[in-house]
Protein backbone atom coordinates (compact mmCIF):
# COMPACT_ATOMS: atom_id res chain seq x y z
CA UNK A 1 0.00 0.00 0.00
CA UNK A 2 1.04 3.79 -0.83
CA UNK A 3 -0.10 6.65 0.19
CA UNK A 4 -0.66 9.35 -2.46
CA UNK A 5 -1.70 13.16 -2.31
CA UNK A 6 -4.50 12.59 -4.94
CA UNK A 7 -6.05 16.36 -4.40
CA UNK A 8 -9.80 17.58 -4.59
CA UNK A 9 -10.82 14.89 -7.58
CA UNK A 10 -8.82 11.81 -6.88
CA UNK A 11 -10.50 9.59 -9.29
CA UNK A 12 -9.34 12.03 -12.23
CA UNK A 13 -5.77 11.56 -11.24
CA UNK A 14 -4.35 8.46 -12.01
CA UNK A 15 -4.66 5.53 -14.59
CA UNK A 16 -3.46 2.15 -14.94
CA UNK A 17 -0.93 0.98 -18.72
CA UNK A 18 1.36 -1.55 -19.50
CA UNK A 19 1.01 -2.84 -15.80
CA UNK A 20 2.43 0.81 -14.27
CA UNK A 21 -0.03 3.75 -12.52
CA UNK A 22 0.47 7.12 -13.46
CA UNK A 23 -0.33 9.87 -11.20
CA UNK A 24 -0.61 13.80 -11.89
CA UNK A 25 0.84 15.13 -8.74
CA UNK A 26 -0.11 19.01 -7.76
CA UNK A 27 3.27 20.21 -9.12
CA UNK A 28 2.26 19.13 -12.91
CA UNK A 29 4.38 16.33 -12.71
CA UNK A 30 3.66 12.79 -13.60
CA UNK A 31 4.28 9.41 -11.74
CA UNK A 32 5.32 6.22 -12.82
CA UNK A 33 4.72 3.41 -10.56
CA UNK A 34 5.27 -0.03 -11.40
CA UNK A 35 2.58 -2.11 -9.94
CA UNK A 36 4.06 -4.37 -8.09
CA UNK A 37 3.36 -5.67 -4.08
CA UNK A 38 5.71 -2.25 -3.02
CA UNK A 39 4.17 0.03 -6.08
CA UNK A 40 7.65 0.81 -6.54
CA UNK A 41 8.27 4.17 -8.22
CA UNK A 42 10.05 4.21 -11.64
CA UNK A 43 10.60 8.39 -12.41
CA UNK A 44 8.59 11.48 -11.92
CA UNK A 45 8.30 13.61 -15.42
CA UNK A 46 7.28 17.11 -15.35
CA UNK A 47 4.71 18.79 -17.51
CA UNK A 48 6.49 21.54 -19.73
CA UNK A 49 3.48 23.88 -21.25
CA UNK A 50 4.20 26.98 -23.34
CA UNK A 51 1.43 28.74 -21.14
CA UNK A 52 0.49 27.70 -17.59
CA UNK A 53 -2.19 25.17 -17.55
CA UNK A 54 -4.53 23.55 -15.39
CA UNK A 55 -4.46 19.83 -15.60
CA UNK A 56 -7.94 17.98 -15.10
CA UNK A 57 -7.38 14.16 -16.04
CA UNK A 58 -5.01 11.60 -17.04
CA UNK A 59 -5.38 8.59 -19.10
CA UNK A 60 -2.58 5.55 -19.63
CA UNK A 61 -2.29 4.25 -22.96
CA UNK A 62 -2.90 0.66 -22.76
CA UNK A 63 0.38 -0.84 -24.41
CA UNK A 64 2.85 2.47 -25.16
CA UNK A 65 4.55 4.71 -22.35
CA UNK A 66 1.96 7.46 -22.92
CA UNK A 67 -0.91 9.69 -21.22
CA UNK A 68 -3.16 11.77 -22.53
CA UNK A 69 -3.53 14.57 -20.12
CA UNK A 70 -7.17 16.71 -20.12
CA UNK A 71 -6.86 20.47 -19.28
CA UNK A 72 -9.15 22.97 -17.60
CA UNK A 73 -8.23 25.83 -20.04
CA UNK A 74 -6.97 24.24 -23.23
CA UNK A 75 -7.27 20.69 -25.47
CA UNK A 76 -5.48 17.75 -24.23
CA UNK A 77 -2.16 16.57 -24.62
CA UNK A 78 -0.27 13.55 -25.67
CA UNK A 79 2.40 12.81 -23.26
CA UNK A 80 5.55 10.55 -23.86
CA UNK A 81 5.96 8.85 -20.12
CA UNK A 82 9.66 8.34 -20.35
CA UNK A 83 11.00 11.63 -21.59
CA UNK A 84 8.35 13.97 -21.07
CA UNK A 85 8.43 15.08 -24.93
CA UNK A 86 4.40 16.14 -25.65
CA UNK A 87 3.81 14.28 -28.74
CA UNK A 88 0.32 15.85 -29.53
CA UNK A 89 -1.24 19.03 -28.34
CA UNK A 90 -5.01 19.18 -29.95
CA UNK A 91 -6.46 22.33 -29.97
CA UNK A 92 -9.93 21.17 -28.76
CA UNK A 93 -10.87 23.24 -25.62
CA UNK A 94 -13.46 22.35 -22.29
CA UNK A 95 -12.59 18.36 -22.21
CA UNK A 96 -14.03 17.06 -19.66
CA UNK A 97 -11.95 13.66 -20.16
CA UNK A 98 -10.22 11.58 -22.59
CA UNK A 99 -10.66 7.97 -23.33
CA UNK A 100 -8.20 5.71 -25.39
CA UNK A 101 -9.28 2.82 -27.18
CA UNK A 102 -7.45 -0.64 -26.15
CA UNK A 103 -5.63 -0.59 -29.98
CA UNK A 104 -4.69 3.13 -29.23
CA UNK A 105 -6.33 3.77 -32.56
CA UNK A 106 -9.11 5.88 -31.30
CA UNK A 107 -8.89 9.51 -28.47
CA UNK A 108 -12.36 9.96 -27.86
CA UNK A 109 -13.08 13.78 -25.62
CA UNK A 110 -16.03 12.57 -23.35
CA UNK A 111 -17.15 16.07 -22.72
CA UNK A 112 -18.20 16.88 -26.34
CA UNK A 113 -18.45 13.48 -27.70
CA UNK A 114 -15.99 13.87 -30.00
CA UNK A 115 -14.05 11.44 -31.80
CA UNK A 116 -10.38 11.78 -32.90
CA UNK A 117 -8.89 9.33 -35.34
CA UNK A 118 -4.95 8.64 -33.63
CA UNK A 119 -3.64 7.15 -36.86
CA UNK A 120 -5.24 10.00 -39.77
CA UNK A 121 -6.15 12.77 -37.29
CA UNK A 122 -9.75 12.53 -38.77
CA UNK A 123 -12.46 14.00 -36.76
CA UNK A 124 -16.14 13.25 -35.97
CA UNK A 125 -19.11 13.37 -33.70
CA UNK A 126 -21.15 10.19 -32.80
CA UNK A 127 -23.85 12.49 -31.06
CA UNK A 128 -24.49 15.98 -31.32
CA UNK A 129 -21.87 18.15 -29.52
CA UNK A 130 -23.33 19.87 -25.99
CA UNK A 131 -25.06 20.73 -24.56
CA UNK A 132 -25.85 16.58 -24.63
CA UNK A 133 -28.00 14.16 -23.16
CA UNK A 134 -25.09 11.84 -23.14
CA UNK A 135 -24.19 10.35 -19.42
CA UNK A 136 -20.50 11.43 -19.83
CA UNK A 137 -19.39 8.99 -17.11
CA UNK A 138 -20.71 5.89 -18.38
CA UNK A 139 -18.83 5.60 -21.37
CA UNK A 140 -16.81 2.70 -22.47
CA UNK A 141 -14.99 0.73 -25.24
CA UNK A 142 -16.16 -2.31 -26.38
CA UNK A 143 -13.23 -4.23 -28.44
CA UNK A 144 -11.11 -1.92 -30.10
CA UNK A 145 -13.59 -0.01 -32.71
CA UNK A 146 -16.58 0.19 -30.65
CA UNK A 147 -18.31 2.69 -28.42
CA UNK A 148 -20.67 2.71 -25.80
CA UNK A 149 -22.63 5.34 -25.03
CA UNK A 150 -25.38 6.00 -22.46
CA UNK A 151 -27.93 8.14 -23.06
CA UNK A 152 -30.61 9.61 -19.97
CA UNK A 153 -32.97 11.51 -22.11
CA UNK A 154 -34.80 9.08 -23.56
CA UNK A 155 -33.40 6.57 -21.41
CA UNK A 156 -31.61 4.03 -23.47
CA UNK A 157 -28.02 2.75 -24.18
CA UNK A 158 -25.89 2.40 -27.69
CA UNK A 159 -23.47 0.64 -29.13
CA UNK A 160 -21.33 2.76 -31.81
CA UNK A 161 -19.08 1.09 -34.45
CA UNK A 162 -16.25 3.82 -34.84
CA UNK A 163 -15.02 2.54 -38.16
CA UNK A 164 -18.34 2.64 -40.08
CA UNK A 165 -19.41 5.64 -37.71
CA UNK A 166 -23.03 3.52 -37.40
CA UNK A 167 -25.14 2.66 -35.06
CA UNK A 168 -24.85 -1.35 -33.69
CA UNK A 169 -27.89 -1.08 -31.67
CA UNK A 170 -29.98 1.39 -29.43
CA UNK A 171 -31.83 -0.18 -26.73
CA UNK A 172 -34.38 1.53 -23.87
CA UNK A 173 -32.69 1.12 -20.56
CA UNK A 174 -34.02 2.54 -17.59
CA UNK A 175 -30.94 2.39 -15.67
CA UNK A 176 -30.13 6.75 -15.24
CA UNK A 177 -26.87 7.97 -13.46
CA UNK A 178 -24.13 5.55 -14.51
CA UNK A 179 -21.24 6.13 -12.78
CA UNK A 180 -18.62 4.14 -14.48
CA UNK A 181 -18.34 1.35 -17.58
CA UNK A 182 -16.18 -1.00 -18.80
CA UNK A 183 -16.19 -4.07 -21.09
CA UNK A 184 -14.21 -7.54 -21.29
CA UNK A 185 -11.54 -7.35 -23.67
CA UNK A 186 -13.33 -9.77 -26.45
CA UNK A 187 -16.11 -7.26 -26.37
CA UNK A 188 -18.43 -9.78 -24.70
CA UNK A 189 -20.36 -8.02 -22.02
CA UNK A 190 -20.46 -4.10 -20.79
CA UNK A 191 -20.53 -4.06 -16.93
CA UNK A 192 -21.83 -1.13 -15.55
CA UNK A 193 -22.27 0.73 -12.49
CA UNK A 194 -24.73 2.86 -10.99
CA UNK A 195 -26.64 4.38 -7.64
CA UNK A 196 -29.17 0.65 -8.15
CA UNK A 197 -25.94 -1.57 -8.38
CA UNK A 198 -23.76 -3.40 -10.52
CA UNK A 199 -25.62 -4.67 -14.30
CA UNK A 200 -24.07 -6.44 -17.05
CA UNK A 201 -25.38 -6.33 -20.44
CA UNK A 202 -24.70 -8.86 -23.58
CA UNK A 203 -22.49 -5.97 -25.71
CA UNK A 204 -24.13 -7.45 -28.78
CA UNK A 205 -27.77 -7.26 -28.44
CA UNK A 206 -27.96 -4.43 -25.39
CA UNK A 207 -30.18 -6.95 -23.23
CA UNK A 208 -29.30 -7.18 -19.84
CA UNK A 209 -27.53 -10.35 -18.40
CA UNK A 210 -27.54 -9.79 -15.03
CA UNK A 211 -28.54 -7.42 -12.11
CA UNK A 212 -26.37 -7.04 -8.55
CA UNK A 213 -28.67 -4.88 -6.49
CA UNK A 214 -26.77 -3.50 -2.91
CA UNK A 215 -27.30 -1.09 0.08
CA UNK A 216 -24.76 1.62 -1.36
CA UNK A 217 -23.78 3.20 -4.38
CA UNK A 218 -21.60 0.95 -7.12
CA UNK A 219 -19.40 3.94 -7.75
CA UNK A 220 -16.61 2.07 -10.11
CA UNK A 221 -15.84 -1.03 -11.91
CA UNK A 222 -13.60 -2.75 -13.07
CA UNK A 223 -12.57 -5.83 -15.29
CA UNK A 224 -10.10 -9.17 -14.76
CA UNK A 225 -8.22 -10.51 -17.84
CA UNK A 226 -10.04 -13.84 -16.77
CA UNK A 227 -13.27 -12.57 -17.26
CA UNK A 228 -14.03 -11.62 -13.50
CA UNK A 229 -16.05 -8.35 -12.89
CA UNK A 230 -15.77 -5.93 -9.80
CA UNK A 231 -17.52 -3.44 -8.22
CA UNK A 232 -16.50 -1.12 -5.32
CA UNK A 233 -19.11 0.78 -3.46
CA UNK A 234 -19.35 4.15 -1.82
CA UNK A 235 -21.16 5.37 1.34
CA UNK A 236 -24.36 7.32 0.97
CA UNK A 237 -24.08 10.80 2.46
CA UNK A 238 -27.35 10.68 4.18
CA UNK A 239 -26.47 7.28 6.20
CA UNK A 240 -24.71 6.69 9.31
CA UNK A 241 -23.72 3.20 8.75
CA UNK A 242 -21.04 2.48 6.08
CA UNK A 243 -22.77 -0.29 4.52
CA UNK A 244 -20.88 -1.93 1.66
CA UNK A 245 -19.08 1.54 1.67
CA UNK A 246 -15.39 1.51 0.79
CA UNK A 247 -15.99 -2.76 -0.15
CA UNK A 248 -15.49 -4.21 -3.15
CA UNK A 249 -17.21 -7.17 -4.23
CA UNK A 250 -16.35 -9.51 -7.18
CA UNK A 251 -18.10 -12.13 -9.77
CA UNK A 252 -16.97 -14.60 -12.45
CA UNK A 253 -17.75 -14.39 -15.32
CA UNK A 254 -20.86 -16.60 -14.87
CA UNK A 255 -22.49 -14.07 -12.40
CA UNK A 256 -21.47 -15.67 -9.76
CA UNK A 257 -20.48 -13.52 -6.43
CA UNK A 258 -16.68 -14.94 -5.56
CA UNK A 259 -15.83 -12.20 -2.55
CA UNK A 260 -16.77 -9.11 -0.90
CA UNK A 261 -13.96 -7.65 0.77
CA UNK A 262 -13.33 -4.49 2.73
CA UNK A 263 -10.55 -2.66 0.39
CA UNK A 264 -11.50 1.17 2.16
CA UNK A 265 -13.92 0.35 4.86
CA UNK A 266 -11.63 2.14 7.04
CA UNK A 267 -11.33 5.34 5.66
CA UNK A 268 -12.98 8.62 7.33
CA UNK A 269 -15.37 8.03 3.85
CA UNK A 270 -15.64 4.77 3.24
CA UNK A 271 -15.68 5.38 -0.84
CA UNK A 272 -14.11 3.61 -3.55
CA UNK A 273 -13.88 6.04 -6.30
CA UNK A 274 -11.18 4.37 -8.74
CA UNK A 275 -10.06 0.77 -9.78
CA UNK A 276 -8.12 -1.18 -11.94
CA UNK A 277 -6.57 -4.75 -12.35
CA UNK A 278 -2.84 -4.59 -13.91
CA UNK A 279 -2.50 -6.08 -17.16
CA UNK A 280 -0.82 -9.32 -16.12
CA UNK A 281 -4.13 -9.67 -13.82
CA UNK A 282 -1.83 -10.42 -10.73
CA UNK A 283 -2.87 -7.07 -9.14
CA UNK A 284 -5.92 -5.22 -8.01
CA UNK A 285 -5.09 -1.39 -7.47
CA UNK A 286 -8.13 0.66 -5.63
CA UNK A 287 -8.38 4.05 -4.94
CA UNK A 288 -9.93 5.58 -1.80
CA UNK A 289 -10.53 8.94 -0.02
CA UNK A 290 -6.21 9.80 0.21
CA UNK A 291 -4.59 6.26 -0.43
CA UNK A 292 -3.80 3.81 -3.54
CA UNK A 293 -3.67 0.60 -2.46
CA UNK A 294 -2.69 -2.62 -4.30
CA UNK A 295 -3.80 -6.01 -3.64
CA UNK A 296 -2.72 -9.43 -4.75
CA UNK A 297 -5.38 -10.48 -6.89
CA UNK A 298 -5.59 -14.10 -6.25
CA UNK A 299 -4.50 -14.39 -3.07
CA UNK A 300 -8.23 -11.96 -2.62
CA UNK A 301 -9.93 -14.49 -4.80
CA UNK A 302 -9.79 -17.88 -4.65
CA UNK A 303 -11.52 -20.07 -7.25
Amino acid sequence: MINLNLGDTPGQHHSVGRDELVFLNNNSEIEVYRIDANLTRLRVVPIVTKEQSRFREITAFPNSPRVAVARFDAGPLIINTENGLIERDFAIPDTFGVMISPDEHWLVLRGSGQVIDLKTDQQFHLVPPLPTKVDLMGMTFVGPNALYVPQYDPDEHQLWDLTTRQLRWSVKEDNKNRLSAASVSDGARIITCSYSGCHVFDATTGRVIHTHGADRTAWSVAIHPNGDYLAGYTRHSFTLQSGLGGAVRVWNAEGKRLVTFAAHRNDKWPHIDWMAVSKSGEYLVTSGQDQVKVWDYHAIVRH
